[in-house]
């Protein structure tokens, strides 16, 4: 789906406005997305409204932009940019850059998050121009999300939580089979995975990033953390079941739902990342629950963990059109437990997805 030249041009005034309340001001941004061997860079989507390899997005403090690509994908870029298109030569890219970004004293944002040194040090040599770090401002350009990213997270949201409803993880032999039928499934729903799933069963369940393995499953709990990325835009669910008694873990688990419950009803009078770490910490204190030993959480979007960071020292901002994935979690000495749901705060209101 094309998107609008009204929603690209919002997104680059809210880069340029966070720029401008940040030391690191710039006159034009470039964005790449020129390898085509790897994942689209998410910077460049989110501005350029396109996933086209050998490509640059130069934008501009007006809020206008150029789709600069090499001559195998000009067609194409033509057909899909929202803004206009200009077939560049390897050799020239800079010249011509340079030439589109406007006359005089000039300073340029890169990504440093996302620009190794080399393209760094070859820009600054062939501009010929001050640069500065705008990874910060892109990323909380990106942190409010617009309706048609709100969209596209629930609909991720819906097919992930259908999957993750529709799996029993005793039917298979291993933590790696389950994690194989999780892939399938995401295929056969038209989706792919946003990021390799989490299976761990029994005393694995205790490692937050536990990767699956060949280990057989059998009566107990088997933790799942899964999602799925629809359109470019990611869900992130976590799940326990269980099989026999399990009385401890079934316990542990339904704890973490009321804690998840007592968070989400308090979130929409946080502002910060860190107002959100200390209201957990303040839920975990009063649940008598043991420290967290990841954050509560993190923004999602076109990846799965973006802005705002939810650490103690975060100073992100939260507020309308933020979308999060909220994970009270607790790890004992044999087992662990988690549950995480993707939740929007909107009108002063935070809700579950």
């Amino acid at each position: 789906m094309r998107i609008g030249k009204n929603i690209l041009h919002a997104r680059a005034k809210r880069f340029f406005s966070n720029m401008n309340a940040s030391k690191a001001k710039a006159d034009f941004a470039l964005f790449y997305n020129t390898d085509s061997t790897s994942s689209t860079d998410a910077n460049f989507s989110y501005f350029s409204g396109t996933e086209i390899d050998g490509s640059v997005l130069l934008l501009r403090k007006n809020e206008t932009g150029v789709l600069l690509t090499s001559g195998m994908n000009y067609e194409k870029a033509r057909i899909l940019s929202p803004y206009p298109v200009v077939k560049f030569a390897r050799a020239k890219a800079y010249e011509e850059i340079r030439k589109l970004a406007g006359r005089g004293k000039l300073v340029c944002g890169l990504d440093l998050q996302a620009v190794s040194a080399a393209r760094y040090f070859s820009a600054k040599r062939k501009l010929k121009v001050k640069t500065v770090d705008v990874s910060e401002a892109a990323s909380a350009a990106r942190g409010t999300k617009d309706e048609e990213e709100i969209m596209k997270i629930k609909k991720a949201v819906k097919i992930g939580k259908e999957i993750l409803d529709g799996i029993d993880p005793f039917e298979y032999e291993t933590e790696l089979e389950v994690s194989k039928a999780l892939k399938i499934m995401a295929l056969e729903k038209g989706c792919d995975i946003s990021f390799p799933p989490i299976v761990a069963f029994g005393e694995n369940s205790r490692l937050p990033h536990h990767e699956p393995s060949a280990k057989k499953i059998g009566k107990g709990i088997v933790l799942i953390d899964f999602g799925v990325k629809y359109e470019g835009y990611c869900s992130d669910l976590s799940r326990c079941y269980f099989k026999g008694e399990a009385k401890k873990e079934r316990e542990a688990y339904a704890k973490m739902q009321e804690m998840y419950e007592d968070i989400v009803r308090k979130l929409e009078k946080c502002r910060t990342g860190m107002e959100i770490a200390k209201l957990a910490d303040n839920v975990y204190k009063r649940h008598k629950q043991p420290a967290l030993i990841h954050c509560i959480g993190h923004g999602i979007g076109l990846e799965v963990h973006e802005y705002p960071h939810l650490g103690q020292k975060s100073k992100n901002k939260v507020g309308e059109n933020t979308v999060l994935a909220i994970e009270p979690g607790a790890y004992f000495e044999k087992f662990g437990v988690r549950y995480e749901n993707e939740v929007l705060i909107s009108g002063k209101k935070a809700r579950t997805l």
